[in-house]
């Protein structure tokens, strides 16, 4: 009888957990209801307006692009299931900035510029990897998982040198309740305090763990602007509502591929990054975009596990994934192609992009009125040594020639 109350009570204990578990995701999800302007399925034929010029090729408006939108807004790259244990890191890029993620002792992911505070070097090398000291090989200054600097040869003695003024330059990082870990470039403290953008939820997704297990990633490198894939992704919904509208950037959107992964509910997480989940699968998937210039943006997958238990990808689920994103950059490198041949003819009838030119056109204005650019993104130096430094930099010669080792 008492084995019989111990199993009941085991059963009852697991069930109440995941019951509390999928209420907290749904919560999560009802809280998180598509407020972002960019994952807004309202359509309305009163945001007609005339692009403006280079608006798919202009290298100008990149940049200001990523001074009014890039360099403010909460962009989610990864997810907490992909650090395990303290020193884990891995790098990439996002809009030109290079950066990593770093697991701390803490328990506390946190993302920092990936250049060296000495010569902008960078801290790691390797695409990942798992160290709690990261060290530059130019001078062999060396920093801990919380972007500490611990050791700088040569420097400590330097008058006014200071290592708590010489940390990495951090970004601010958040991660919501269901493990999405989010950066914001602005180096403001309204920024830091700013809410996260609210998940736009397509379809029925599975529900999400903080515990999901990182299984593999991919990344590509595409040939097309980043206000392709926001307008592609909104001719898609309009599809999959029976509402079709002409957007002018892809003409006839009923002669797009019925690709396995528009079959696949989604988490709209802000601009850039939507997750991939089907019922009945295990496996769900995290797809980002690196706008790299004008006419080049970066596609990066991660795959994941609900699963606490390791869950390895098959070769075959790898190959098939792979030649679905493969299939969905190609949509959009057509997409952008033609694009650019309809430019004279082309109207932003999709919401987003309309939002987009609004953003950069704000932006625009309050530089003009202070008069030059406003980076929010920028970080400056505040080292009082730092000219000694670099004095002593140069007296050193140690004559790398730019190839580094670390």
């Amino acid at each position: 009888m008492l084995e019989l109350d111990n199993t009941f009570g085991i059963l009852f204990y697991g069930l109440f957990s995941a019951l509390v578990a999928s209420l907290s995701f749904n919560v999560w999800l009802y809280t998180s209801k598509a407020s972002d302007p960019y994952c807004s399925k309202e359509q309305s034929a009163e945001q007609l307006q005339d692009l403006p010029a280079g608006w798919w090729t202009d290298d100008m408006r990149f940049q200001a692009e990523k001074r009014a939108i890039f360099s403010k807004a909460w962009i989610c790259v990864s997810h907490r299931g992909r650090f395990h244990k303290a020193g884990d890191y891995f790098a990439n890029e996002v809009a030109g900035f290079r950066i990593f993620l770093i697991l701390g002792k803490d328990g506390q992911v946190r993302t920092f510029h990936n250049v060296c505070r000495h010569r902008a070097y960078p801290v790691t090398k390797k695409a990942q990897g798992s160290a709690t000291v990261l060290g530059c090989g130019y001078h062999g200054w060396s920093y801990n998982t919380t972007g500490a600097l611990t050791k700088a040869p040569l420097f400590d003695d330097l008058p006014g040198f200071k290592k708590e003024e010489n940390s990495l330059f951090e970004i601010h990082t958040k991660q919501d309740d269901a493990g999405f870990l989010y950066i914001n470039f602005d180096r403001s403290a309204e920024a830091r305090n700013s809410p996260l953008p609210r998940a736009a939820k397509i379809g029925y997704p599975v529900m999400i763990y903080q515990t999901s297990q990182y299984l593999d990633s991919w990344e590509m490198k595409s040939e097309f602007n980043w206000k392709i894939m926001v307008a592609h992704n909104e001719n898609h919904d309009i599809r999959e509502g029976h509402l079709l509208v002409e957007t002018g950037i892809v003409a006839d959107v009923k002669s797009l591929p019925a690709l396995e992964i528009y079959h696949m509910s989604q988490l709209r997480l802000g601009l850039l990054t939507t997750v991939y989940t089907k019922r009945g699968s295990p496996f769900w998937f995290l797809v980002s975009y690196s706008p790299d210039s004008a006419g080049q943006t970066t596609l990066r997958c991660e795959a994941y596990s609900v699963r606490k238990q390791h869950t390895p990808l098959s070769g075959e689920m790898k190959k098939k994934w792979g030649e679905q994103l493969q299939l969905k950059v190609q949509e959009f490198e057509k997409a952008y192609r033609k694009a650019l041949r309809d430019v004279p003819s082309l109207s932003a009838s999709v919401y987003g992009q309309a939002l987009i030119a609004d953003q950069v056109d704000v932006h625009l204005e309050l530089e003009a009125a202070e008069g030059k650019e406003i980076r929010p993104a920028a970080v400056q130096a505040s080292n009082v040594a730092s000219s000694a430094a670099e004095k002593l930099c140069q007296a050193m010669e140690c004559g790398a020639g730019g190839k580094l080792d670390w």
